[in-house]
């Protein structure tokens, strides 16, 4: 009768632990003035909405970034603008590349 339970037991914590897997994180989205785009797209200069002035790393993944120069963006982040899944979108070209770092300026 126990083994019987143990069994049972193992398939319902299957299907929670794979449902708590499935769950994605919560990130913040935010819209952000890009000021200024290094000529090689590699770092741009931003100012979120709180008038912080930050400078980005960013990798590969968006090569219209310079056309997006003076206009509103959006990052994703999970609380720290340069941790693990941080990233840049560019919707309007369907872009999106990831903040390798980031440092306040004022």
């Amino acid at each position: 009768m126990s083994a019987r339970g143990s069994i049972i037991g193992v398939p319902v914590l299957a299907v929670c632990f794979g449902s708590m897997a499935a769950t994605p994180a919560l990130a913040d989205v935010e819209r952000v003035a890009l000021l200024r785009v290094a000529t090689d797209g590699s770092s741009a200069i931003i100012q979120r909405k709180n008038d912080e002035i930050w400078t980005i790393e960013v990798g590969n993944g968006c090569p219209a970034i310079d056309l997006y120069e003076r206009r509103w963006v959006t990052i994703e982040f999970d609380g720290f603008l340069d941790g693990v899944g941080s990233q840049l979108i560019l919707r309007e070209d369907g872009q999106s590349c990831q903040i390798w770092d980031a440092d306040r300026m004022q």
